[in-house]
């Protein structure tokens, strides 16, 4: 009986075993998948807000840009601004 008890042990731990362990890799792989996907998700994310932002940064550039130049030109164009006039 004593011989029989660590065989016996070992076969119920490696049929334990057996059996667990496609659901252990199952959730192993699952959740490597899932912070892989966040990783992406993460990467694409930023990128978009990233070209998003410089998209807002050079409109608003452009929209300044052409106010200094209208009012450049009003400026120059309205008499008695210079000191000869």
């Amino acid at each position: 009986m004593k011989s029989l008890a660590p065989a016996f042990m070992e076969s119920v731990a490696q049929a334990i075993m057996k059996s667990l362990a496609p659901a252990f890799m199952e959730s192993e792989v699952r959740a490597f998948m899932k912070s892989v996907a966040q990783a992406i998700m993460k990467s694409v994310a930023q990128t978009i807000m990233k070209s998003v932002a410089q998209a807002i940064m050079k409109s608003v550039a452009l929209a300044f840009m052409k106010s200094v130049a209208v009012v450049s030109v009003l400026v120059i164009r309205s008499p008695g601004i210079y000191a000869w006039d």
